[in-house]
Formats: structure tokens, sequence, C-alpha cells
């Protein structure tokens, strides 16, 4: 029961983005400070898990708006989430 409730609510339309947005800020803010290194175990586990959907890897070719949120990493005009996870 709970299963299915939290898979229904991981099918909507932009739980993945928003839920790859977060798991990356997280790791952009773990790299900086050596003590938080168990974060980044945590989220790399976290996409590892998400990395079988299919809907995520059809939103990953959407385009990121980089003015929303600041990465430590370089700007540029075209950006899609592909892009963002690789960096």
């Amino acid at each position: 029961m709970l299963q299915q409730v939290f898979e229904d609510f991981t099918m909507r339309d932009d739980f993945h983005k928003k839920f790859l947005v977060g798991i990356l800020i997280l790791l952009d803010q773990s790299k900086k400070n050596h003590t938080k290194s168990n974060l980044m175990y945590l989220c790399i586990f976290m996409l590892l898990s998400i990395s079988a959907s299919r809907e995520l890897a059809n939103a990953l070719n959407e385009p990121f708006n980089m003015t929303q949120i600041k990465f430590d990493m370089p700007l540029y005009e075209s950006v899609t989430y592909n892009d963002l996870v690789f960096l």
C-alpha cells in the first residue's frame, strides 16, 4: 500500500526534475565541505536508485534555466538537465 502511494507520487510530471535538482544542490554543497561526505554518498545512492526510471531519462533532455539556481560551474547558454548531471 505505502509503496504504491510512493510510486504514484514519483510518477508526477515534475517530480524527477525537482528531485534531481535537489539532489544536485546537495551534492554541490557537500563537495565544498568535507564533513558532509556521508551526504554525498547518500545523494549518489539516490541518483543510482532513480536512474532506472524511464520518466527521469525523458526529463533529462529538457532545458534547464541556469539563472534559477547557482551551481559551482561555468554558465552556458543552453543547458539541459543531462548536462547538469554530467557537470
